[in-house]
Parts: structure tokens; C-alpha cells; sequence
């Protein structure tokens, strides 16, 4: 299958080692969080299992240099597959693709009078649209195994200490007493 770079759709698996309805919420609620505080995202709404975003034009002039810069719109899901909780994104670079378009029409109406200097400008502007697409996916991954561990262990943290929870004697085995 080709490599879409206006439009990213992956999957992300986190183990399920806590209940879902706690992990879906809190996980929901901690990336909406990062949205609106961070991110500068202007509509974010959280549904049952699933976050859509959008943000402002020209966030990306003002806001630094954050991963959801060039995204234009996206939706994250939560769902639980086997013994693992799918977080499934899909991020669309519609705005940042229509930048480039037009930083493109530079070379093509004439600013560069060699043909060399004209496809060197191209390579450096659609590079730089490709890496930033490759950069977010990459950083967007990371961003929610992160998140999903630290929901985890919030939750197993509380539970040791109330209690409700004893660590068996071998490695990474948790029971419920």
C-alpha cells in the first residue's frame, strides 16, 4: 500500500493490564487535556471511545514547535482488541499540504531564474512537508504508548495503595486479592 502523507492512519497497542472503561476515560480525558492546553487545538469533543480534534489556521506561527503543529484535523479511538487496548489515530495535513502548494508556486511563476535553483527550492519545500509528516507520526506514537503506560501505572499505583491490589512474587505478575 502507498505512503499517504496528507492523511495518516495507524494503530497503536497498549497492554491491557487495568479495566477498559478506566483506561478509555482517563486516557480520553489526559489527550484532550494536552489538546487544548499545548496543542492550542480549537474544537476538541470526547464521544464514548473516541476524541476528535481540529485546529486553528496558523496555529503553527505562534504556537512553537509542537508535533500537532501541522495537523489539521484528526480522531483518536480507544477500543479493546485481545489483550491489548488499540488506540487507532487518524491525522490529516490538509492545511499544511495547501502551504506547501503555494510556497511551490514560487519556483513555478519565475522567482528562480535557473531551472536548477527552481527544482532544489521544490525538493526543500515537499522535503520538508515529508519530514514533518513522517516527524509527527513518529512523535504522535511515541506520545501515546507514553500516555497509555502512565495511565496504567496511575491506576496500579492507586490500587496498591488502597489495597486492592497485591503484587505477586514474580516479575510484572499483578493478582487481585
Amino acid at each position: 500500500m502507498p505512503y499517504n502523507f496528507v492523511n495518516l492512519e495507524e494503530q497503536v497497542l497498549v497492554p491491557a493490564l487495568i479495566p477498559y472503561e478506566y483506561f478509555r476515560d482517563e486516557f480520553l480525558y489526559r489527550f484532550s487535556n494536552y489538546l487544548r492546553e499545548f496543542a492550542y487545538m480549537q474544537k476538541v469533543s470526547v464521544n464514548d471511545n473516541s476524541l476528535i480534534f481540529s485546529g486553528p489556521p496558523f496555529r503553527f506561527v505562534w504556537n512553537g514547535w509542537n508535533m500537532f503543529n501541522p495537523v489539521s484535523n484528526g480522531q483518536i479511538q480507544v477500543f479493546r482488541q485481545g489483550k491489548y487496548f488499540a488506540v487507532e489515530y487518524k491525522i490529516f495535513f490538509w492545511e499544511f499540504f495547501v502551504y506547501s502548494l503555494l510556497f511551490s508556486t514560487i519556483a513555478i511563476y519565475g522567482f528562480f531564474p535557473n531551472a536548477v535553483l527552481r527544482f532544489l527550492y521544490l525538493l526543500v519545500v515537499w522535503s520538508f512537508f515529508v519530514f514533518h509528516s513522517l516527524w509527527v507520526k513518529n512523535r504522535l506514537e511515541k506520545f501515546i504508548e507514553t500516555l497509555g503506560e502512565r495511565v496504567t501505572e496511575d491506576y496500579l499505583d492507586r490500587m496498591r495503595k488502597s489495597n486492592r491490589l497485591a503484587v505477586g512474587r514474580s516479575v510484572g505478575k499483578t493478582v487481585e486479592p
